[in-house]
């Protein structure tokens, strides 16, 4: 049985994070973590946080009794990810600490996929259940994606949403000179902003998608996304099979534009099964499988994202899944 007093949670914090949010909430999310009684400590890294987290790796006596908890969004978690596989990497015998996610960021892909929420107030504690999941959550093995070396846990991303974010990003450090428009565009605005601009700019890439070691698409794509949870954009549901602990990545592409628009207006999460099946049922246009290999290869470099943050634009993409390589702690009473 868990106990508090011999637990020990790294809070990891990118203080750069959200534009500055989760940095905002450390004093409330640090009071409920002292009115729960549990020891944890703030890791603030403005830099890579991958590199910090190999650094407290080092110093972590004994792994069975500590979690480090993501405070902050996507991008948070998959460096922190990738730090903790790049120790494993680096010795093998070594056991890892749990995960936990404190959700501060923009989309909150991850958590939303295990109903994880960052509302604190008079109606709702979802935040002190996630935090009190940090210790006293259930055991979670959850499987990663890799593509070209990097690990993720929500999703893999390229075509016309890894244009939309290279943009958005482009935007908001434009924004930057302008505070007032800034605060009021940053976050979901400048995303549909980029979406416009990138509906009318973007255009087919010609490539070819080889799925556990089969041909799956030959041809012109707009876009594909590599799921490993469900939750993607903030508010979509495009791959409804995916679980995070299945074994497998859940791969989805859309080869127009049309394609494209019409499954993402029915892929919002709120949106039931049965619904989306009576318009989809008939013609269903994107394609959708589940894969534990998958190669794609264009004819040139194009930009892709992983949980939210760019990658280096390539040619050719490897992805792969790791089963069960995370342990994670999940909250599942009620707040």
């Amino acid at each position: 049985m868990p106990s508090a007093s011999k637990h020990k949670v790294f809070c990891f914090l990118n203080p750069l994070s959200c534009g500055g949010y989760s940095q905002k909430k450390w004093p409330t999310i640090e009071r409920i973590f002292k009115e729960l009684s549990i020891n944890c400590e703030l890791v603030s890294f403005k830099g890579d946080i991958s590199k910090e987290t190999l650094r407290v790796l080092g110093r972590c006596d004994d792994p069975r009794n500590t979690t480090f908890a993501g405070v902050g969004g996507d991008g948070t978690h998959c460096a922190i990810i990738n730090g903790m596989m790049e120790y494993k990497k680096l010795n093998e015998s070594a056991e890892l600490p749990f995960y936990s996610i404190i959700p501060l960021g923009t989309g909150n892909n991850i958590a939303k996929s295990f109903l994880l929420s960052r509302n604190e107030g008079f109606f709702s504690s979802e935040l002190r259940r996630t935090i009190a999941g940090t210790v006293y959550g259930a055991v979670f093995k959850v499987d990663l994606g890799k593509v070209n070396g990097k690990y993720f846990l929500d999703a893999f991303t390229t075509g016309i949403d890894a244009h939309i974010l290279t943009g958005r990003n482009r935007d908001s450090l434009s924004l930057l000179k302008y505070p007032i428009l800034n605060k009021i565009l940053m976050g979901y605005p400048l995303y549909f902003l980029n979406t416009v601009k990138s509906f009318g700019k973007c255009r087919h890439l010609d490539c070819k998608v080889e799925a556990d070691g089969k041909i799956f698409h030959d041809g012109g794509l707009f876009n594909v996304i590599v799921n490993n949870t469900r939750i993607y954009a903030g508010e979509l549901d495009p791959t409804d099979n995916a679980m995070a602990n299945d074994g497998f990545l859940d791969l989805a592409i859309y080869t127009g534009r049309r394609d494209y628009l019409k499954s993402y207006l029915l892929g919002y999460r709120g949106i039931s099964r049965k619904l989306r099946d009576c318009f989809l049922i008939k013609k269903k246009m994107s394609h959708h499988i589940k894969i534990e290999k998958a190669e794609i290869k264009f004819e040139k470099k194009v930009v892709a994202q992983i949980d939210g943050e760019e990658m280096e634009a390539s040619d050719a993409y490897e992805i792969s899944v790791i089963p069960e390589a995370i342990s994670m702690k999940i909250p599942v009473e009620p707040a």
